[in-house]
């Protein structure tokens, strides 16, 4: 899937709050691209690194996702 198909999955959710659909956005991209860093997913979603990080550790803490240390880098996993 490319972005905007992920973008056109986003927006057809009703009823949802921007930052669900935020986090729908990022599992689908961690899925696509099977792993990412806070920094890596900043520049697909258009969030600064710092946001995206606070989303990241959100739903670390609620199970979404989990991440590994590879040297320096964080990388950020569904949780299966």
């Amino acid at each position: 899937e490319e972005i905007w198909e992920i973008k056109r999955k986003i927006t057809t959710k009703e009823k949802i709050g921007l930052s669900e659909k935020t986090k729908l956005a990022i599992k689908l991209i961690i899925r696509k691209y099977q792993g990412m860093t806070a920094s890596q997913l900043s520049k697909l979603i258009n969030l600064s690194r710092t946001r995206c990080n606070e989303y990241l550790k959100q739903m670390e803490r609620e199970g979404m996702v989990k991440s590994e240390r590879k040297g320096k880098k964080k990388i950020y996993y569904l949780k299966s």
